[in-house]
C-alpha cells in the first residue's frame, strides 16, 4: 500500500502556496481527525473489495503532507497511523515520512514520531537567507530552520529530506551553495529543488500580475538549476527526478510509487488517488470533507459492490470532487510525462501498441541528442532536464 493523508491546516499560508490549507483551529482539527477516521474505515472495506488494488509491490508507504502536519499534537498523528495499520492490516511501513515545517518542529514531537514508526522527514527549509523567508512568507528563520534539522538528526531520524526554493527575485546562486553546504554538513540523505512558481490566486500571482514583482527569466531560472544539480552531484546526490537528489538508497519510495504510475490511497481534503484504471479526488473543503463524514452511510456490504467504481462512490455520497476513468491515450501520457522526469526514463514495453508511433515522434529529439533511446527506454539527457515537460507535449502532440 501507498497511502498518503493530507493535513489541511498551517499556521499562515505562503505567499507562492497553491496546496489547500486552512488556518488552524483546534476544534476544527479534531472534527478533522474523526471525519479521518470515517475515511481510513470505509476506504479500507472499499479498497478491499476491489481486487486489482492491492497487488502492488510488497512496499507499505505513509506519507503525512500538507498544510503543515507537524502542527498538530504528536498524539493525534498516532492515532491516524494506528487507524491506518488497524484498518489496512499494516504491522511496519517500509517508508513512513511526516512532513514538517521548522517552527513547529520539537526533539519532543520528533520522538513521538519515532514512537509511531516514522523514520523519514521532510522539513520545509526553503532558504537560509531571512530575507528570501520573508519575501515567500514564511514564519520561521534561519536558525529555527537549523534547530530543527538538529532536532530531527538527535532524535534518530536517519532520512531527513530539505526543500528548497530557487528562482525568486535577488535569489544567488553564489550565496544559496554556503546553504547547501551548511545543511548537508548534517549527513542530509535527500533534497527536493523546487523552481518558484506563480500559482493561479495566491497573493504571489497577484503582486506579479500588478508588477509589484519581477521574477527572474526563464534562461536565469535555468541557470540557477543547473549550477545547483552540478553542486549536489558533486556531494554525492543522484538527480533521480527533476526536481529530487539522493544519496544511495535515500530516494523516496513513496513519490517514486506516484512517478512509476503505482496505485495508491490519497486520504483528507484535496487528496488524490489512483487504483490503476481511475484517479479521483477528494473536496477541497474541510467543511464539506467533515459534513459528508458526519451522515450515516449505506451499509458496507457485498451488495454495493458493483463493476462500476465511479457510480458506487457517488452513490456512498463521499466527498470527491472527481473522478475519472483513463484511457488508454490518457494512460500512455503519463507514461511519457511522468517518465522524462525520472532519470531511468519510461520502458518501451510498457507503450504497448503506441510504442512505434512514440519512437517515430521521438526521433528528431533522439538525433539532437535531447532524448536516449538505448533499445529498452526513452530518457531525458541530463542538461535538458528542465525541458521535460515540453519534450513530453511535443512527443505526445503528434501521437494524439
Amino acid at each position: 500500500m501507498h497511502i498518503y493523508i493530507h493535513i489541511p491546516f498551517c499556521v499562515r499560508k505562503c505567499r507562492y502556496c497553491a496546496f489547500y490549507s486552512i488556518g488552524y483551529d483546534s476544534g476544527i482539527a479534531k472534527e478533522f481527525v474523526n471525519s479521518l477516521f470515517r475515511e481510513i474505515e470505509m476506504m479500507a472495506i472499499i479498497l478491499r473489495n476491489r481486487n486489482n488494488f492491492y497487488d502492488n509491490d510488497t512496499l507499505n508507504t505513509l506519507y503525512i503532507g500538507g498544510g503543515t502536519p507537524s502542527i498538530l499534537e504528536p498524539a493525534l498523528i498516532g492515532e491516524i497511523v494506528r487507524a491506518i495499520q488497524q484498518n489496512f492490516g499494516i504491522d511496519k511501513f517500509d517508508e513512513f515520512t511526516i512532513e514538517a515545517n521548522p517552527e513547529s518542529v520539537s526533539r519532543q514531537k520528533v520522538d513521538r514520531y519515532i514512537e509511531f514508526s516514522a523514520n523519514r522527514m521532510s522539513i520545509g527549509v526553503q532558504s537560509l537567507d531571512d530575507r528570501q523567508l520573508k519575501f515567500l512568507g514564511r514564519i520561521h528563520n534561519s536558525e529555527q530552520a537549523l534547530d530543527a534539522i538538529k532536532s530531527a538528526r538527535a532524535a534518530g531520524i536517519r532520512n531527513i529530506s530539505l526543500d528548497f526554493i530557487y528562482g525568486s527575485p535577488n535569489f544567488d546562486v553564489k550565496s544559496f551553495l554556503p546553504t547547501l553546504e551548511r545543511t548537508i554538513a548534517f549527513g542530509i540523505e535527500h533534497i527536493s529543488l523546487y523552481s518558484l512558481t506563480v500559482e493561479p490566486n495566491t497573493p504571489l500571482e497577484n503582486d506579479v500580475r500588478k508588477h509589484l514583482i519581477v521574477l527572474p527569466t526563464t534562461d536565469e531560472v535555468g541557470e540557477q538549476y543547473y549550477a545547483i544539480a552540478e553542486y549536489l552531484d558533486s556531494q554525492g546526490f543522484a538527480e533521480y527526478e527533476v526536481s529530487n537528489f539522493a544519496k544511495a538508497k535515500h530516494r523516496c519510495k513513496h513519490n517514486l510509487a506516484y512517478w512509476h504510475r503505482q496505485k495508491y490511497l490519497g486520504l483528507g481534503p484535496s487528496a488524490h488517488s489512483f487504483d490503476g484504471e481511475y484517479r479521483w479526488a477528494n473536496t477541497k473543503s474541510v467543511e464539506r470533507y467533515i459534513s459528508a463524514f458526519s451522515r450515516k452511510y449505506i451499509p458496507l456490504n457485498n451488495k454495493i459492490f458493483g463493476d462500476d467504481f465511479a457510480k458506487m462512490l457517488a452513490d456512498l455520497k463521499l466527498p470527491i470532487d472527481f473522478i475519472e476513468k483513463l484511457t488508454p491515450v490518457q494512460e500512455i501520457s503519463e507514461i511519457v510525462m511522468l517518465g522524462l522526469r525520472l532519470d531511468e526514463g519510461f520502458y518501451i514495453e510498457k507503450l504497448g501498441d503506441y510504442a512505434e508511433k512514440i519512437i517515430e515522434a521521438a526521433k528528431e529529439l533522439l538525433v539532437h541528442k535531447i532524448l536516449t533511446f538505448d533499445g529498452e527506454k526513452i530518457w531525458l539527457n541530463r542538461k535538458q532536464k528542465l525541458l521535460a515537460d515540453g519534450v513530453a507535449a511535443k512527443i505526445l502532440r503528434q501521437v494524439n
